[in-house]
């Protein structure tokens, strides 16, 4: 069975319009790897995952657009199944990773010409996962920049994508 699921039409626009920032904006950009567990629902019998993935993205004032590459690492699952009446049933899939791209647009909110050790942020994405037949992932999160120094930092999200709740941290580079 395919599925073929549309790009929203708000994600588009939006990144579109942060791609035409005007040059006299602030400009900068920041690059990130992070990883961490995936809690999957509705992806097959599939609950768990482990997720990693580097990217960065370019900084207009307090928006940013960019893009990622990184990978999905489905663990074996095994279940076992009673059926009542005295049946039982069980049920496995094997192992399996996936390399996976992204696009995201950032809004940091509060942020200033003046950095600041702490940056909050929300973020919009689309994933695709370079499996037969997955669908692009809409998605939604947020979370925080902890800048240690004035070139690097830790980056810790949650990161809702449709078929899975993500919770990740990394390193922030700008």
């Amino acid at each position: 069975m395919r599925i073929s699921t549309p790009v929203p039409v708000g994600v588009i626009v939006a990144l579109l319009g942060l791609a035409d920032a005007s040059p006299a904006r602030a400009q900068s950009g920041t690059a990130y790897t992070a990883g961490g567990p995936l809690i999957v629902r509705g992806l097959g019998g599939r609950d768990f995952a482990w997720q990693m993935d580097a990217g960065g993205e370019k900084n207009y004032g307090p928006y940013g657009i960019g893009a990622g590459a990184g990978f999905v690492f489905f663990p074996t699952e095994n279940e076992t199944f009673d059926g009542g009446h005295g049946g039982r049933g069980s049920a496995s899939a094997p192992a399996f990773g996936t390399a996976a791209i992204s696009l995201h647009e950032t809004y940091y909110p509060g942020r200033t010409r003046r950095a600041r050790r702490l940056q909050p942020f929300v973020t919009g994405s689309i994933v695709w996962m370079v499996a037969k037949e997955a669908p692009p992932l809409p998605g939604i999160g947020g979370g925080v920049d902890w800048w240690t120094t004035p070139k690097r930092g830790l980056r810790c999200e949650a990161h809702y994508q449709l078929v899975w709740l993500a919770f990740r941290c990394g390193v922030v580079l700008r």
